[in-house]
């Protein structure tokens, strides 16, 4: 992080020992991790509850079935970026216009993406 002012983070990933790992990561940089949740109905509640500066999404988790995260996300103006976890297979229409880290991904990286989405520089 930049500022001193302390941000909060919503980490949306499945996968325990992965968000584990982002969590630690990011409480590491200065940021208030909210979450992490592993399910589309728990962060959408995050998003309508919670006062979030930005988000890490695990691309898996917006599939068909639970398009409504990125579109909530946009609707709340909640900067946001995506992970894949997958080294093959499509990536969801909805997850094409926002910065999106392919596995492996470094932290360097996935902090650069982050704070460039939150500075509204979404070509990160």
């Amino acid at each position: 992080m930049t500022s001193g002012v302390i941000r909060s983070v919503l980490v949306i990933e499945d996968q325990a020992i992965v968000a584990c790992d982002l969590q630690r990561f990011l409480d590491g940089t200065g940021y208030r991790v909210v979450g992490p949740v592993g399910s589309p109905d728990e962060a959408l509640d995050k998003i309508a509850s919670d006062k979030l500066d930005g988000a890490v999404v695990d691309v898996k988790l917006v599939g068909d079935a639970s398009r409504q995260i990125p579109e909530a996300l946009k609707a709340a103006k909640v900067p946001h970026i995506f992970i894949n976890g997958w080294a093959l297979g499509p990536i969801p229409e909805q997850c094409r216009e926002r910065p999106l880290l392919n596995n492996p991904y470094d932290y360097r990286s996935l902090l650069d993406a982050l704070n460039g989405a939150m500075a509204g520089n979404t070509s990160s």
